[in-house]
């Protein structure tokens, strides 16, 4: 008795074998990303054993019947359901070749945005179905620009800083990037946080970073105390032989150092939305005179009494402290 049910079991097994392999859904295509509207093409393919027909192919929106299609021998049946604000092209849709049917929406409105489903049936028991999703959003490009606000004209060290920046209303909600000075905020200390509100079914987001002011590097000096390189002594001549130009000390320092940060906010859609607006942070940096000057030549200190005594008085005196 045992050996005659493995019997069938067996053949059972066999019996279903070609069926298991014989469809296969291979690829689905959804366009991620459509603007209010436009046109999308969606697409799936399958492959078929030999000998082998489809006995329906149908389209899903979120798990609900939108379209299908039974082949025939001379015709195909098309039945299309209808769903507030989605368009069908039925010239459009259809088997564009063998193993592969295209459904072409029309007109999208964001009421149609979600997850879009083929199903693929085979037309011999055990009537073997496949399906692959994905998902379509449709979105409503946004009509006016960024602003930013929250910038001073200056900032004193150690000052926070906190800049806002607005989105106009979109559908989906704009992803919101900082930058300073061409670098991602978040690498180098800064912080932000950002909201968004829905109003009559558009969302508009704001966005507000903060960092501080400081640390403030020192301002770069001249490279020299003179403007122009000065020539190097000659062991056969004496030292006040040549003349050498006189060192321009208005260079040395800024009279009002400052030093400015690029910011900018930057707002996007995928790839299918881009805007920024960008600022300029200005901050005071300190005017307190800073030691440490270098001396390019020692003649010069020879044709500067007072400069090489004032240098000797301030090293004298850190040397005493």
């Amino acid at each position: 008795m045992r050996s005659g049910t493995s019997f069938w079991i067996c053949i059972w097994i066999v019996s279903l074998a070609p069926v298991l392999d014989s469809l296969k859904l291979v690829r689905i295509q959804v366009p991620d990303l459509v603007e209010e509207g436009g046109k999308a093409v969606l697409s799936c393919s399958y492959i078929l054993g030999e000998s082998e027909f489809v006995d329906s192919v149908k389209w899903f929106l979120n798990r609900t019947e939108i379209y299908r299609i039974v082949p025939g021998l001379i015709d195909y049946r098309v039945v299309r359901f209808p769903v507030p604000g989605l368009e069908i092209s039925l010239p459009s849709s259809g088997f564009p070749r063998t193993g592969t049917h295209q459904l072409v929406l029309e007109n999208l409105s964001t009421q149609v945005s979600g997850t879009y489903a083929c199903q693929v049936t085979e037309s011999k028991p055990p009537f073997h179905t496949e399906e692959m999703k994905d998902h379509l959003q449709v979105f409503v490009r946004p009509t006016g620009s960024l602003r930013m606000s929250g910038l001073e004209r200056e900032y004193d060290p150690g000052e926070r800083i906190e800049i806002n920046c607005w989105t106009p209303p979109a559908i989906p909600p704009p992803n919101i990037t900082w930058r300073i000075n061409g670098q991602l905020a978040e690498g180098i200390g800064a912080s932000w946080k950002s909201s968004c509100e829905k109003v009559a079914l558009l969302y508009s987001c704001s966005s507000t970073l903060s960092l501080p002011s400081s640390p403030i590097p020192q301002p770069k000096l001249a490279q020299s105390l003179s403007s122009s390189p000065l020539p190097q002594p000659n062991p056969t001549q004496s030292l006040s032989s040549s003349p050498l130009p006189e060192p321009n000390l208005n260079e040395t320092l800024p009279s009002t150092p400052q030093r400015s940060i690029m910011v900018r906010c930057s707002a996007n859609i995928g790839t299918k939305y881009e805007d920024w607006v960008e600022g300029e942070i200005r901050l005071v940096l300190p005017t307190n005179p800073i030691l440490g000057v270098p001396l390019t030549s020692f003649s010069v200190l020879l044709h500067q009494p007072n400069l090489s005594c004032s240098l000797v008085l301030i090293l004298l005196t850190q040397m005493f402290v």
